[in-house]
This record gives C-alpha cells, sequence and structure tokens, in this order.
C-alpha cells in the first residue's frame, strides 16, 4: 500500500462489487499526497492490500467527506466515477444535471433506495464530537509532517 496514505477514519466493512478484484471492502477517509478524500481498502486475490481513493472537493469541510464516507459506505457496487457521485449527494445545492448523475447511483444500493431522501437524511448527520476531533487532528498531524518534508 502507499507509503503517502495516512487513513484519518474508517467506516464498517461491506461486501460489494467492484471494477477491482475484491468483494470486502472498508471505507475509509484519509488523506493522499496532502489531500483528503474518500476511498476503498481491501485485499487483492493475491493477498495484497490497496485502495481506490477519490480526492474531496476543494475546501470540503470535514463533515461533508464523513457524510460522503457514509453513503459510500451503504453501496453494494462501485465504478470508477462511484467515489465522486458520493460527493455530490452531500453538496448543500445541487444542479439539475448533478441531479440526474446521482440519481443514477441508487441503483447500487440494496433494495429501493429514494436518495433524495437519503439526502436530506445525511445532510443533517454529523461525526460525533469524538469522530471530528480525531479526523481533525489527523488532519493536523499529516499537515505539519508534510511541511517538515518540503523543508
Amino acid at each position: 500500500m502507499d507509503a503517502n496514505l495516512t487513513v484519518i477514519h474508517s467506516g464498517e466493512s461491506t461486501t460489494m462489487r467492484a471494477y477491482v478484484e475484491a468483494s470486502e471492502f472498508a471505507p475509509f477517509i484519509g488523506i493522499l499526497d496532502g489531500k483528503i478524500g474518500i476511498g476503498l481498502l481491501y485485499v487483492k486475490a493475491n493477498g495484497i492490500s490497496d485502495y481506490i481513493f477519490y480526492e474531496a472537493p476543494l475546501a470540503s469541510p470535514l463533515e461533508q467527506v464523513w457524510r460522503a464516507m457514509k453513503i459510500l459506505q451503504k453501496l453494494t457496487e462501485v465504478r470508477k466515477d462511484t467515489l465522486g457521485e458520493c460527493f455530490l449527494i452531500v453538496k448543500p445545492v445541487f444542479t439539475e444535471d448533478e441531479q440526474g448523475k446521482f440519481n443514477k447511483l441508487s441503483a447500487y444500493f440494496v433494495g429501493k433506495v429514494d436518495i433524495l431522501a437519503l439526502r436530506t437524511q445525511l445532510l443533517v448527520m454529523n461525526p460525533d464530537h469524538s469522530e471530528l476531533s480525531a479526523m481533525a487532528n489527523a488532519v493536523e498531524k499529516n499537515k505539519f509532517a508534510l511541511e517538515k518534508q518540503r523543508l
């Protein structure tokens, strides 16, 4: 696995179909090369650990990144553009084009999901104080480590 990836929060492991050869995935929030985002940790058939990572849109608050990971955790299938679509769902405001993109995500959930109802539910959810503090501290430590590397 990449030494530049720091996992700052993990979700519950889940079984899903993906474009990589694995079936068990662990959603996470991480920092890769100084950029925060969401991803999936998995073990390849050859036993080597790997990950899929998607960088969060610029200036995304930690709460929004956490919500995107919560969407990812509920999926049964992941395609190459799915992680980015998780961020569209949790945007406070979206365009008609964006709604069309995330409406197709409903096919990747278990059972029938009202994507707009799920979005409304997630927009009022937040990580608990200890989760948020731990993530914020990890981001700060990572920033400090990156600044030291650049010197």
